[in-house]
């Protein structure tokens, strides 16, 4: 809710995590980002291992600086901040970028891999020595396309998308306006300067593609989902529209949202840095490696309101694991029972849960632990059972039965 709420989260997790090394900070972080609310006030950071996120949770509790970036944002939470993307086409990511983006995100290998395809249907192999790879527009389109697939795989859903040059085609794609092999034979023919009006449009209904409704502003003129392109239409808007014009973007828009620009013109990248208004805008160019860049830019996502499904970012299998409550909420927290000492059969975990003042002899029947040994353990009323819990599992765990 506020400054003071969030320094007390962050020292009752770090307290826990140094109680608890057991828990892993995966799973810490896999809680954190699926199990929590939303609220006003918040707080993002990208941490490499368990040592940086507890120095980082202790730097937040005492209000101290922290070893790696942390982004603070008040935002509304019952309502998604609005996000606008960019897209000029222009090359976002090295090949190694590409690389380690295929091996660490599903999303963005499955949509660069249907690209792949499509470009090698359309190269017959007598020409494969003029395209030896997605390279140039065809790589830009790629890896736009790919980068876009992963957001939405997330469901991080633009409200629009201003598109210039290739940013047009990838937007149309993105959309369900065009089809990717058609996307690819028409990037192909203008690069070898040919006739396009052959092509035919396909109505993309490949899953790669996230389902996205939102609009593809344009130079001229703004296109939606069930709107179909023709090719000569998209090769005109390429070849009219090389570059997005700040003022023109900022004019279609009254609501203040989130700006992510997804492209490596260092004239555009100079003038947002030069930018100062209630609107955020992000980009992608920095020195970080790539795999930290893309989840910093959904941090700063997050923090500023633009709701996303962060399952993808964590192994399907990720369960969540009880972590300290927020501190206004007045619920009791419940930490794990078992640590790595021990297994518990399931009537001794039953038991543990739910002790009553006057069972010591059931547990003692269900854990062979003699009663003297449970006359250690605190004496629990109906009302204090739940508020106690905490101590009564410790002294289980010394039991170690």
């Amino acid at each position: 809710r506020n400054q003071d709420s969030l320094r007390q989260v962050a020292r009752d997790l770090s307290l826990h995590l140094s109680q608890y090394p057991e828990v892993s900070e995966l799973q810490v972080c896999a809680t954190l980002n699926q199990a929590q609310r939303e609220l006003a006030y918040k707080a993002a950071v990208v941490i490499s291992d368990r040592g940086q996120l507890l120095a980082t949770l202790t730097a937040i509790a005492q209000d101290h600086q922290p070893p790696v970036p942390v982004y603070f944002h008040n935002c509304n939470p019952k309502r998604s901040t609005p996000l606008y993307l960019l897209l000029d086409g222009t090359s976002l990511f090295t090949a190694a970028d590409v690389t380690l983006l295929r091996h660490r995100f599903a999303a963005f290998e499955t949509a660069y891999q249907q690209c792949e395809q499509a470009f090698a249907q359309v190269i017959s192999p007598t020409k494969s020595q003029d395209f030896p790879q997605l390279d140039g527009e065809i790589g830009s389109f790629a890896q736009q396309y790919a980068f876009g697939n992963l957001l939405m795989s997330l469901a991080v859903m633009p409200t629009s998308i201003h598109a210039a040059g290739v940013g047009v085609l990838v937007g149309a794609c993105l959309g369900g306006m065009f089809d990717v092999e058609q996307a690819m034979t028409l990037l192909v023919r203008l690069a070898a300067k040919q006739t396009v009006q052959s092509i035919t449009a396909v109505v993309n209904t490949n899953t790669a593609t996230a389902s996205w409704n939102g609009a593809l502003i344009t130079d001229q003129g703004t296109f939606q989902y069930p709107s179909q392109f023709d090719a000569q239409q998209l090769a005109t808007l390429i070849q009219s529209s090389p570059s997005l014009q700040l003022q023109q973007v900022r004019s279609k828009h009254t609501q203040v949202g989130v700006y992510g620009y997804l492209g490596d013109s260092t004239t555009l990248t100079a003038q947002i840095d030069s930018i100062e208004e209630p609107n955020l805008w992000l980009e992608l160019t920095s020195q970080l490696p790539i795999v930290e860049r893309v989840l910093t830019l959904l941090a700063r996502l997050s923090v500023f309101g633009v709701w996303f499904d962060s399952k993808g970012l964590f192994p399907a299998a990720m369960q969540s694991i009880p972590l300290p409550t927020y501190p206004f909420e007045r619920k009791t927290y419940k930490p794990p029972v078992l640590d790595s000492s021990w297994i518990a059969t399931p009537a001794e975990l039953a038991i543990a849960v739910k002790f009553p003042a006057d069972s010591e002899q059931t547990l003692a029947a269900a854990t062979d632990v003699p009663l003297p040994a449970l006359a250690q353990l605190p004496s629990l009323s109906n009302q204090s059972r739940e508020s106690s819990y905490l101590a009564l599992t410790n002294e289980l765990r010394k039991l170690k039965f």
